[in-house]
């Protein structure tokens, strides 16, 4: 029978429960706005690849690329069926679908630090939450559409699996275990290697210790259990192989065929990377955080305790990843962005065992991190991201609107940069591609962007266009020549430019169609267009400011760099159509010119 003295610990216990978590969701929302606030909305226009992907789930009952034919162009399956699933449910717009699924998968991995915690034994602190919230890598990329925090997510739920399987020996075939293994080795191609390795390093950890310092230490059952784990992880991964094989023809998604081969070079490039996003303060912190809890659990080595293990391991086990992959093309570390929140709890793994009894230290240490976050997501809006400062921009979205033909686009898209550089495009490409079809009831277009101007294209012309992607990321064209002709491939794709691409076209005119359009990003891919005999029709130049300082009406209605925030994206880009006239000496100049800051100022003055 239970005393009211039970019950009272009971509700103690409950409402000490639900604190916890009412303090990590206001965390978790203090970060979110932070992030709002200063980046809108980050990320390129690769997400776009994955929301074509599913949209043509959604839509059309199965998983192809523009051109409709079943090529996995996204690297994410999970995150494919995920945004379909919520297309079907709510008809929303898939762009923003993804921006909101992203906040709150951000939410929820702040949230599942405490679930970590509880695991692994430790005390989350409100503090901890906020400086997994203002954590500046991962709450940029949660902005993208992308699906790095659908996958952060995922990977705190494997390590709670895998410590509650290893460490407090639950069985790996109940449902909690399951369910996170397969819904992480679903979500990115490399997510069995990288719980594979974790698990096989255990392994080798548990029989080194027996053979040196732990002798007394019990295998069997942790070696079973490792070796359940493990093969749970091949099964689905071997379905998943199977499936890929019978759908698509391909065992991996076709981004990994264009991206990853495996060398020295590539390995160097990719310690490069690395190194690049490891250098700053706030992230110098968290690879402290991962040797120290390291050496932590090296120095308990005479009664080791796997929780201690798991964590470091699977951080360290996507590292290497991040290494033998070559690295990742995009701005502000993507990559490590996918192993952020598991480092922040490495953090309060290592305080705990610095600082334990001394609770003041530790809160000191923390908000000492929260500053060094906050300054650091100040510092990334106005050094380097694709986003603008919320209060920025309202300042150009009439001027982008008025440029966009006509087309609607969710306030996110047009507060990116990246995207407002491809709405200004779209506004003439569609209407250039219309009077083709119109002419000739169909129409080919090549460019190296691959994103969110492929997207609406294929949308609007589905059946009639056929795209070619140079940097082979969605369409097989230049991938049915890889090896002939010695393609190089990088992390950002094939690394074929437009003139080797015409090069190309003609030793293999049966797989490389010739286009009627061409559209991309640097003038030396519109002179290579000129030369192959294409006529510019439209181009556009300037730059984006991340923020204005607009001048006062007697000196011009100029816009003008911000005294802090001085960042400037380029928005070059140009529309080259297809002539039968002898291709110039010279380029030629383009029948339509859009400059920026011209359009930006007439706006201003406007209004």
């Amino acid at each position: 029978m239970t005393t009211s003295y039970e019950r009272l610990d009971n509700i103690r216990a409950i409402v000490a429960r639900h604190r916890g978590l009412g303090s990590a969701l206001l965390a978790a929302g203090v970060g979110a706005a932070l992030a709002v606030v200063l980046f809108s909305s980050t990320g390129s226009d690769d997400c776009y690849i994955t929301y074509w992907s599913a949209w043509s789930l959604a839509e059309y009952g199965e998983i192809a690329n523009y051109n409709g034919v079943r090529v996995e162009q996204s690297s994410s399956l999970l995150h494919t069926v995920v945004l379909a699933l919520l297309r079907v449910a709510t008809g929303g717009s898939l762009p923003s679908l993804a921006y909101a699924l992203g906040i709150a998968c951000f939410v929820i991995c702040v949230v599942r630090l405490k679930r970590l915690a509880d695991v692994a034994g430790l005390e989350a602190t409100p503090l901890l939450f906020l400086f997994a919230s203002t954590s500046p890598l991962f709450a940029y990329w949660s902005l993208s559409g992308l699906d790095a925090p659908l996958f952060a997510w995922l990977l705190l739920e494997v390590t709670i699996a895998f410590v509650k399987s290893l460490e407090h020996d639950v069985s790996p075939w109940t449902v909690g275990v399951i369910v996170p293994q397969v819904a992480f080795v679903l979500c990115r191609p490399e997510s069995f290697l990288v719980s594979a390795s974790t698990l096989v390093g255990v392994a080798v950890v548990l029989v080194t210790l027996r053979l040196t310092t732990a002798r007394d230490l019990v295998l069997r059952r942790p070696l079973r259990r490792c070796a359940e784990l493990l093969l749970l992880n091949a099964v689905v991964f071997a379905l998943l192989a199977l499936f890929r094989w019978h759908y698509f023809g391909a065992l991996a998604p076709q981004t990994v065929s264009a991206k990853v081969s495996l060398s020295w070079a590539t390995v160097f490039d990719g310690a490069l990377y690395l190194q690049s996003q490891l250098d700053r303060a706030h992230t110098v912190v968290l690879v402290a955080a991962f040797v120290a809890s390291l050496a932590i659990a090296v120095r308990k080595r005479s009664t080791p305790a796997l929780g201690d293990w798991v964590p470091p391991l699977l951080a360290g086990a996507y590292l290497g990843f991040i290494v033998t992959a070559g690295g990742d093309w995009m701005i502000n570390g993507r990559f490590v962005a996918h192993v952020a929140p598991l480092l922040v709890y490495l953090v309060l793994r290592v305080l705990s065992a610095l600082a334990a009894g001394r609770a003041l230290v530790a809160r000191g240490v923390l908000v000492g991190l929260v500053a060094i976050n906050v300054l650091a997501l100040v510092t990334l809006s106005m050094r380097s991201s694709y986003g603008r400062p919320i209060w920025s921009a309202w300042q150009v979205d009439d001027a982008i609107q008025s440029h966009a033909g006509g087309l609607t686009y969710a306030w996110h898209e047009r507060a990116n940069t990246v995207h407002a550089r491809d709405i200004l495009l779209l506004s003439e490409l569609t209407g250039i591609v219309d009077d083709l079809i119109r002419r000739n009831g169909e129409a080919v277009v090549l460019s190296g962007q691959a994103g969110m101007v492929f997207f609406n294209l294929a949308k609007r012309y589905r059946g009639k266009l056929e795209v070619v992607d140079r940097r082979g990321l969605s369409t097989q064209h230049l991938m049915r020549v890889k090896d002939r002709a010695g393609l190089r491939t990088t992390s950002g794709g094939l690394r074929v430019s437009v003139r080797r691409y015409f090069d190309l076209s003609r030793r293999h005119p049966q797989a490389l169609p010739r286009p009627d359009v061409v559209f991309d990003i640097g003038p030396r891919n519109k002179d290579a267009a000129a030369e192959g005999g294409y006529a510019c029709a439209y181009e556009q130049t300037g730059h984006f400011l991340s923020t204005l300082r607009v001048r006062t009406p007697g000196r011009g209605h100029r816009p003008a760099k911000h005294r802090w925030y001085r960042q400037r994206r380029p928005l070059y880009q140009f529309i080259a159509t297809r002539s039968d006239a002898p291709p110039p000496a010279k380029p030629g100049k383009c029948r339509r010119v859009l400059k920026w800051e011209h359009a930006l100022r007439r706006q201003l003055k406007r209004d």
